[in-house]
C-alpha cells in the first residue's frame, strides 16, 4: 500500500508520472508484442500444417486409386459389329484381335425324336413361341375333358443304362405356361433308374 500512496503523493511534485509508467511498461509491452507475434506465427504454422496434411491425404488417396489395375492399365474391347458381338476387357487382357465366325445361326428350341426328326409344331399360329402349350397342343389350348391335375405331356428317357420319365400336368402347361427351357431343365435333372 505504501508504494501506491507514494505514487499518488508525487502528483503535486511536478514529476511526469504518466511518462514514467509508460517507460516502465515498454519492456512489458515488448514482451507482450513478442508473445502476440508468436501466437500469430503459431496459428499460421497450424494452418500450413493443416493444408499440408490435407494435400498428403489427397495424394495418398490418389496413390491408393492408382494401385488399382483398372486405373493403371485400362484395356478396352471393340467390335466391328457391336449389335452382333460385344466384348469386355479388364486390365489383365492382352493386346490381340479375335475373329468370330458364325457357322450356323441359332434357331428356336424344338422337340426331336430319337431318330433325329423334328416334332412338328401343333400350334402353327404361334411359330416362334417356346411355350409347351404352343408346341404340343393345337391352338395352344387345353383339350376338352382334361383336368388341371391330369398328365398332359409325358416323356420316357433312356441314357443307355437306365430310364427316366418326365411328366407335365395340364396346370403346369396351360396355367403356369412352362416352356421348352423347363422341359430341358427337367430332362437334365431326371434321375435314371437302372
Amino acid at each position: 500500500m505504501a508504494g501506491a500512496r507514494g505514487i499518488y503523493g508525487l502528483s503535486g511534485s511536478g514529476i511526469d508520472v504518466e511518462s514514467l509508467v509508460k517507460v516502465g511498461m515498454m519492456s512489458e509491452q515488448k514482451k507482450y508484442d513478442r508473445l502476440y507475434k508468436k501466437e500469430v506465427e503459431t496459428e499460421w504454422r497450424k494452418e500450413a500444417f493443416a493444408d499440408v496434411y490435407s494435400a498428403v491425404n489427397t495424394f495418398r488417396s490418389s496413390m491408393s486409386d492408382m494401385r488399382l489395375s483398372s486405373r493403371t492399365k485400362p484395356m478396352t474391347a471393340t467390335s466391328s459389329l457391336s449389335d452382333v458381338v460385344t466384348a469386355t476387357a479388364n486390365a489383365n487382357a492382352g493386346v490381340m484381335s479375335h475373329t468370330v465366325e458364325v457357322t450356323q445361326a441359332a434357331s428356336n428350341a424344338y422337340l426331336m425324336t430319337a431318330s433325329g426328326q423334328k416334332v412338328a409344331r401343333t400350334n402353327t399360329a404361334a411359330p416362334a413361341s417356346v411355350a409347351l402349350k404352343d408346341v404340343a397342343f393345337a391352338g395352344g389350348t387345353m383339350p376338352a375333358g382334361m383336368a388341371s391335375g391330369d398328365t398332359a405331356l409325358s416323356f420316357k428317357l433312356s441314357n443307355g443304362t437306365g430310364t427316366a420319365e418326365v411328366k407335365f400336368t395340364a396346370e403346369e402347361i396351360f396355367t403356369k405356361n412352362l416352356t421348352l427351357n423347363d422341359l430341358a431343365t427337367r430332362i437334365n435333372n431326371a434321375r435314371f433308374i437302372d
